[in-house]
């Protein structure tokens, strides 16, 4: 699998083994109060910020994607974005499983 995944689903595939590692929150905040360019870029920062923070968290439980994933945004003078899933360790996907177009790409 080609790099980290965040999914607001239950599962990244169907058939691979999910075991849940525990759960993972990423904090990111701007002062949108300031801004001359409007809090829109200030939510997508903070967004950016909460994401990799999540992200971090989960690289050192040994995760290989976040599944669940739940953002809560609180716009003020402040933008405060609290990102929050389920750090998994996917397992492999089972032979028996495995599809001519998983094989093939066909």
């Amino acid at each position: 699998m080609a790099g980290f995944m965040m999914v607001n689903t239950e599962k990244v595939d169907e058939r691979r083994e999910h075991i849940p590692l525990g759960l993972v929150t990423g904090l990111g905040f701007e002062n949108a109060a300031s801004s001359v360019y409007g809090p829109k870029n200030f939510i997508r920062w903070a967004t950016e910020e909460a994401l990799k923070d999540l992200e971090n968290a989960a690289l050192e439980m040994k995760a290989d994607a976040v599944v669940c994933l739940r953002l809560n945004i609180q716009v003020s003078d402040t933008v405060t974005v609290i990102a929050s899933g389920t750090a998994v360790k996917l397992g492999d996907i089972p032979y028996s499983a495995l599809t001519s177009e998983d094989i093939y790409g066909i």
